[in-house]
């Protein structure tokens, strides 16, 4: 037993049965309060790191970088294009390399969804053509 719960064994063997229910209950409730505060800043930092990517992955679409890509993409990294079709890291790579063919990229929301051990980043926005 931890020396917290020694000294609350101690504290509680001197509470009626209730009083160290109640005394149990609050510090339960406690922990899992510090515990759901604990999780919600993880996450709220987590969704900030996505977002922070999500920007510099945009920034390296409208520059043509490369090494960016190269540098933060994992050999599994695949694209979901527009007319629905996924390739994969090195035809990715290619594409970029070609250069964007829009002026600009604004991006209007972006979804985060965590699915276990991989983050899903899917952002909305315009594509503005070059000009003809």
């Amino acid at each position: 037993m931890s020396v917290s719960g020694e000294i609350l064994t101690r504290q509680s063997s001197k509470l009626s049965p209730t009083k160290q229910s109640k005394e149990v209950d609050a510090i339960l409730e406690t922990r899992e309060d510090s515990m759901d505060t604990q999780a919600r800043a993880e996450e709220a930092e987590a969704v900030a790191i996505l977002h922070r990517l999500n920007e510099q992955y945009i920034r390296a679409f409208v520059e043509a970088d490369v090494p960016w890509y190269v540098e933060n993409l994992s050999a599994a990294f695949t694209c979901s294009l527009a007319d629905g079709r996924r390739i994969g890291k090195e035809e990715f790579l290619h594409m970029v390399a070609a250069g964007p063919g829009v002026t600009d990229v604004t991006v209007d929301e972006i979804g985060v969804r965590q699915t276990t051990a991989v983050e899903r980043v899917t952002p909305h926005g315009t594509l503005l053509p070059w000009p003809a």
